[in-house]
């Protein structure tokens, strides 16, 4: 068990629990690692290994924050051949004690190198990714069966990078993803193999976006046995011309491949009309203008603002006309002096009066206001008449309002 705020591991360097005995009761031991970031390159590993029938440990990483993983190790083919010369030489019994790794890839690696079983590996992180050759893997390459590959992350971003499921002869190992977003990129998979008898190991992916891009493959190989299946389930799927998803075996049954999107109801968003539609010709129809019970229909009202009246008609030109209406003197008062004349204002204030002819008249009907006038005495009026002299306003004229002159 490892706990650290950062891990990194470079230059071939290589964490391994391994197991190696006769006995099918013994268990290689766990690796659990538990850090922010885990940055892995240069060939650098987290292994476990089982050799001999014994069952190799599981692998499970938690990083809070990220997991890269990038390269290989330009320098493996020579360890390699040293590590040879001092086995011919009896001076190492096993030439992994110098070369550490079986590969030159930067990984993750659950694997069985015997009759006994490899272990699961999972992984726990909002961001994974893998790129320039490192891969993840399971994998069983004797009689042994291979673990299974389970991720939880919110990305997983694969650039030339790969996750891997590989088995020979024993239980196939599965790969298992529940993630937001996965992209894969110039060459990468997510790849379960099995060779001679064995059966394809099955691919699993949840996720919201799946993007195969740049020959990138996600594929459930076999060659004896029957292929393994490919289950998708994601609201968005795009694949370039040159990636596939496939589920096949050489010489058996293919496998399946299952894409499965969310069913859209396309009902949702809509709002319900009412049963009964609405009769515009009726709204058109009414009178706004009449009288009902001493009061104009339904409320209406109609308020011009600004200078001017109304225009004639529609269809005549609007013009900007206004009227100015000169200041009035008010006559001074019977012994006032300049000085109090310059203090008052020069405003003519009028009061309207109303005659008794004018009080005793009614009108039955309202009428809108076609102008204006002005009278001798200073009073602006509306008329429902057009004089000659109205300027032209913009203004609308309802076809059931009559015409007439107030007098």
């Amino acid at each position: 068990h490892l706990t650290t705020p950062n891990l990194r591991l470079s230059k071939f360097a290589v964490l391994n629990a391994a197991s190696s005995s006769e006995s099918t009761q013994g268990i290689g031991g766990n690796i659990f690692v538990d850090v922010d970031t885990l940055e892995l390159v240069e060939g650098s590993q987290i292994l476990t290994t089982a050799f001999g029938n014994a069952a190799a440990g599981d692998i499970t990483i938690k990083a809070d924050k990220e997991i890269i993983l990038s390269g290989n190790d330009p320098n493996f083919a020579r360890r390699v051949r040293r590590a040879l010369e001092l086995f011919e030489q009896g001076i190492i019994r096993f030439p992994s004690d110098v070369v550490g790794t079986d590969d030159a890839s930067t990984g993750l690696l659950a694997r069985s190198r015997g009759a006994g079983d490899a272990g699961d590996l999972t992984i726990f992180t909002p961001n994974l990714t893998v790129q320039d050759g490192a891969e993840v893997t399971v994998s069983a390459t004797e009689g042994g069966s291979a673990g299974n590959l389970m991720v939880e992350a919110e990305s997983i971003f694969l650039d030339n990078g790969s996750l891997r499921a590989e088995i020979k002869a024993g239980k196939q190992g599965n790969i298992i993803l529940n993630t937001e977003d996965i992209i894969l990129r110039r060459g990468s998979g997510i790849i379960t193999n099995a060779t001679d008898t064995a059966t394809g190991g099955n691919i699993t992916i949840n996720t919201d976006i799946l993007a195969a891009l740049e020959d990138s493959d996600i594929t459930a190989r076999a060659v004896d046995g029957r292929g393994g299946n490919i289950k998708i389930t994601t609201q968005g799927i795009f694949l370039s011309p040159d990636s596939k998803i496939n589920a096949s075996s050489q010489r058996n049954i293919d496998g399946t491949v299952t894409i499965t999107t969310p069913e859209v109801d396309p009902t949702s968003g809509i709002l319900e009309l009412p049963s009964i539609p609405i009769d515009a010709e009726s709204l058109v129809a009414q009178n706004h203008c009449a009288m009902e019970e001493g009061k104009i229909a339904g409320g209406s009202s109609f308020i011009v603002t600004g200078k001017g009246g109304l225009a004639p008609s529609s269809d005549d030109p609007l013009t900007n006309a206004s009227r100015v209406v000169e200041w009035a003197s008010r006559p001074s008062p019977q012994g006032s002096t300049a000085a109090q004349e310059q203090q008052t204002s020069p405003v003519l204030l009028r009061e309207r009066v109303q005659t008794d002819k004018q009080e005793q008249k009614r009108y039955p009907v309202i009428e809108q206001a076609q102008g204006w006038i002005v009278a001798p005495n200073g009073t602006i009026m509306l008329t429902a008449s057009v004089p000659t002299f109205t300027p032209q306003t913009p203004g609308l004229i309802h076809p059931h309002c009559r015409s007439s002159s107030l007098k």
